[in-house]
């Protein structure tokens, strides 16, 4: 039962975080790209750094998928046995 809800609250904090990186809820990602200390925050959204945080974002609400997968499969294993 542990494991379960292990799961699904890191499954949520995967998919939240990886989402307030990508689209860039709160600022996280501006933080993270280092928009604020670029010599052009204007066209920040063009550079790599933007891209890579925005790569990096994804790969945490993949993650997070992953896990609420590996929530669903643990579940209904257990109830067919």
């Amino acid at each position: 039962m542990e494991q379960i809800v292990m799961l699904i609250v890191f499954s949520a904090m995967f998919i939240t975080a990886g989402l307030a990186i990508r689209r860039n809820w709160w600022g996280v990602g501006d933080q993270i790209s280092g928009k604020y200390v670029s010599s052009n925050p204007l066209l920040h959204e063009r550079s790599w750094a933007w891209n890579g945080a925005r790569v990096f974002g994804g790969l945490f609400v993949g993650m997070g998928f992953l896990m609420a997968l590996a929530f669903v499969y643990i579940t209904i294993s257990e109830w067919v046995v």
